[in-house]
């Protein structure tokens, strides 16, 4: 799957954005608003060269597997949620920060 970054008209696979490498002439791949919210938490992307990144917090719980592992759509400890996914409210927050501010 490809995303189109506005910034430069270049198109990157997400699993290559935020990822160190300079994919896109002008860097967009590396400063897309992703990379600003990324998780503690290292895995290898599904598509990627097999190295252990970080990953966008917007990948968790988002029904796709962006981890090999799976990691990003398991329910665990690491994550704090608000909401359900059921309902489609299921948001996670940063750290100690309450619900109501997510």
């Amino acid at each position: 799957m490809l995303f189109t970054i506005s910034l430069s008209d270049c198109s990157v696979h997400k699993h290559r954005w935020c990822d160190g490498v300079y994919n896109c002439p002008d860097g967009s791949d590396e400063l897309h608003d992703e990379c600003n919210t990324m998780t503690d938490f290292k895995c290898e992307r599904s598509f990627g060269n097999g190295n252990m990144l970080r990953y966008p917090i917007s990948w968790i719980m988002d029904n796709q597997t962006d981890c090999r592992s799976g990691q990003d759509e398991m329910l665990s400890d690491r994550w704090k949620f608000c909401g359900s996914k059921s309902d489609n409210t299921l948001r996670v927050t940063l750290g100690d920060e309450p619900c109501q501010d997510v």
